[in-house]
């Protein structure tokens, strides 16, 4: 099969928020445009035709609809260099040819339309002509200009996938609905490319075109190819023993290449920069799962990544992380190919906390707490949240046997710095740990005391930082500055900090510093101290 596809243009910038005023119609109205009619045979090659996947098929055969659209474009040459037409109704929505006289895989497309292209912000009718190249968009999902009355940024985000076989999911924009995402049977989309050898007609009747097939002109019939290839999977789920579980509430769910190349997240045929965009992961927050656990996607592939396996991870509700590695076939992914299967998901870790006494929800793993005074409790494992208390607030957090790790510059939990600030009572339970890089665990803008239930509790701190010592507020600084090398901290042997660091009533002491070569190469790759905290004795 023929392998067509582009990679992405800058026109992807302002895709989702389209100003429905971004083209004006001049005064007077909309200008007249000559109309052109179309009745030319079009065929559709075996690729994708999501519309008919049935579970446990091996192939299927695309078939025309007559609910099918195919919209126009139009990239001017020679007199109309620089121009990009659509077939468009000059006001607010693009136009389309329908199929008729559909035989399986075959139809005519006939319409009537008439073109405009942008005009300096304005609408501008349009007059194609000969050497003109025409664009053929089979059922292209979301148009942007059925968003607006842009005929610029043409295109078609494959990235906007949620899962399903053919379910809309719709947003709320400043109070106006857009299509949010997708399911893979919008995103079933095929192009033809063709060029103008003849203009026929009269402004009174109407004009007529005569295409040729841009790379054979010795073919006059629309030949459509699929963009990218359709993939249904029916997925499982093991637990951390290898045990079957329920289909888990996925919170994302993504799909990228090992080793680290690009999947196409964009399909834009006019920018004069690429025709497509990349990115590292497609990824798909809130995946919509069949209680079968059959999982949808639009992929496109290229001779870079077409031999490299498909890694699967997902992150359900509770913070558990599953992945699984597909291989790809023998020869490798093609486009315009339907792929069907089985996945089964491995559990690998739990990197969401439990976190009660707030009403904040995380943002790309950052809780902002707002409330004051804080009463907040963390426990359980946690990779990569950070917790930041909002303008110097004070009150009390609690760490319940927290395991936490912290990949950027950034603290854990970090106080809002500001003048004045409330201070924080941090309150341990058990054993906690937390890793982070160079920089603090714990940045507090004011004064931080420790105390702990039960007869004994500890919090150990590591950073790559030979000067952190983990935690940093007003007590525990020497001078008041907020620079590392000012902190209280010493690489001798057991410390008491109680007068500094301890509530009322309890004892700290901080271990000496320990330095650890984590890869065994010889050389030293962190530092940890650890904080016990006691009831001082009657």
């Amino acid at each position: 099969m023929k392998k067509i596809f582009y990679l992405i243009a800058v026109f992807a910038l302002g895709l989702t928020a389209c100003n429905k005023n971004e083209l004006q119609i001049p005064a007077g109205g909309s200008p007249e445009a000559p109309v052109y009619h179309f009745s030319i045979p079009a065929s559709i090659g075996d690729g994708a035709g999501t519309r008919a996947i049935t579970i446990g098929e091996t192939s299927i055969t695309a078939e025309f609809a007559n609910t099918d659209k195919v919209y126009v474009f139009i990239e001017g040459q020679g007199t109309n260099a620089g121009k990009l037409a659509v077939a468009h109704n000059g006001t607010d929505a693009s136009t389309y040819l329908t199929p008729s006289n559909i035989n399986g895989a075959t139809c005519d497309l006939t319409g009537a339309l008439k073109f405009y292209y942008n005009d300096n912000g304005n609408f501008a009718a349009y007059e194609p002509a000969v050497n003109d190249v025409v664009y053929l968009c089979y059922n292209m999902n979301q148009p942007v200009t059925d968003y607006a009355p842009s005929i610029d940024g043409a295109g078609l985000d494959y990235h906007n996938q949620n899962g399903s076989k053919n379910q809309d999911v719709y947003g709320d924009y400043f109070g106006q609905q857009y299509l949010q995402s997708q399911g893979a049977a919008a995103h079933d989309f095929a192009q033809a490319k063709m060029k103008v050898t003849e203009v026929s007609g009269n402004g009174t009747d109407g004009y007529i075109l005569t295409l040729v097939q841009y790379d054979d002109d010795t073919k006059s019939n629309v030949h459509f190819e699929n963009m990218n290839s359709m993939f249904r999977q029916r997925l499982s789920f093991i637990d951390k023993n290898s045990q079957p579980i329920s289909i888990p509430t996925l919170e994302t769910l993504s799909v990228s290449f090992e080793g680290g190349d690009y999947v196409v997240g964009g399909y834009y045929p006019f920018s004069p920069y690429s025709n497509y965009y990349s990115r590292s992961e497609l990824p798909i927050n809130n995946p919509i799962i069949s209680a079968e656990g059959d999982l949808y996607l639009a992929l496109m592939f290229y001779d870079s990544n077409k031999n490299l396996p498909l890694v699967l991870k997902a992150t359900d509700t509770d913070g558990n992380v599953y992945s699984v590695t597909k291989n790809a076939p023998t020869g490798g992914f093609k486009n315009g190919k339907y792929y069907y299967g089985s996945a089964t998901l491995a559990w690998q870790k739990c990197i969401k906390p439990t976190v009660t006494g707030t009403s904040a929800t995380p943002t790309y793993g950052k809780y902002t707490i707002t409330e004051n005074p804080v009463n907040l409790t963390i426990s359980g494992n946690s990779e990569d949240y950070e917790f930041v208390i909002s303008e110097g607030h004070g009150g009390t957090i609690t760490l319940d046997n927290v395991a936490a790790t912290y990949s950027t510059t950034a603290s854990f939990i970090e106080q809002e710095f500001a003048n004045p600030a409330g201070d924080i009572s941090l309150v341990l339970t058990g054993a906690n740990s937390i890793e982070c890089q160079s920089f603090w665990a714990i940045l507090v803008h004011r004064n931080l005391k420790l105390s702990c239930t039960g007869s004994v509790a500890t919090l150990t701190v590591t950073t790559t930082s030979a000067d952190c010592c983990g935690i940093s507020c007003w007590n525990y600084r020497s001078d008041g500055e907020f620079d590392v090398s000012f902190n209280e901290c010493s690489i001798e042997g057991e410390l008491d900090v109680t007068d500094m660091l301890a509530a009322s009533g309890y004892t700290v002491t901080r271990s000496a510093r320990t330095a650890n070569d984590d890869d065994h190469d010889f050389y030293v790759d962190s530092y940890t101290w650890t904080y016990t905290v006691q009831p001082k004795s009657n």
